[in-house]
């Protein structure tokens, strides 16, 4: 049983909220592949992901580049079949093939996207009809987290 987190982003950037995730995956050892069938945000994050906090380091590569396997933290537009990645944050209405490959995944959508919103609902009831562990996060900007469900 794979343990799906969803996060729902009203209004918080995607390049703010991700490297605080990644860091709390990096810290603890886990190699993450972030999920996006748009190469422009692939390459935005990329870049954000060496910006984001100049008192922080998030080691990171491209799937297109030499040796993705390597990569602690792996940006890709599609998955690696034969690279075992615990983590997985999917953004943007990404779809993963197999959820039961990862440990944990993270579905990252902005709240205010009435068919991003209707995906993630989409894959609330998938991930749930197949027993998978649910949490989802709401963020605020004064609270930042709030959990508002979970099955």
């Amino acid at each position: 049983m794979t343990h799906v987190s969803f996060y729902q982003l009203d209004g918080a950037p995607i390049d703010r909220v991700l490297p605080k995730l990644l860091e709390k995956a990096y810290t603890i050892g886990k190699k993450s592949l972030i999920l996006s069938p748009s190469l422009p945000r692939i390459d935005h994050l990329d870049d954000a992901l060496w910006t984001y906090d100049p008192e922080a380091f998030l080691p990171h590569g491209l799937s297109t580049e030499a040796k993705p396997s390597e990569q602690p933290i792996l940006l890709s537009t599609t998955e690696f079949k034969d690279v075992t990645i615990p983590y997985a944050f999917i953004l943007d209405g990404a779809q993963l093939e197999d959820v039961t490959r990862y440990e944990r995944v993270f579905v990252l959508f902005d709240g205010n996207n009435a068919d991003l919103l209707e995906g993630a609902r989409t894959l609330w009831r998938s991930y749930k009809e197949h027993n998978h562990k649910l949490d989802y996060y709401t963020h605020t900007a004064d609270k930042g987290w709030t959990k508002t469900a979970s099955s």
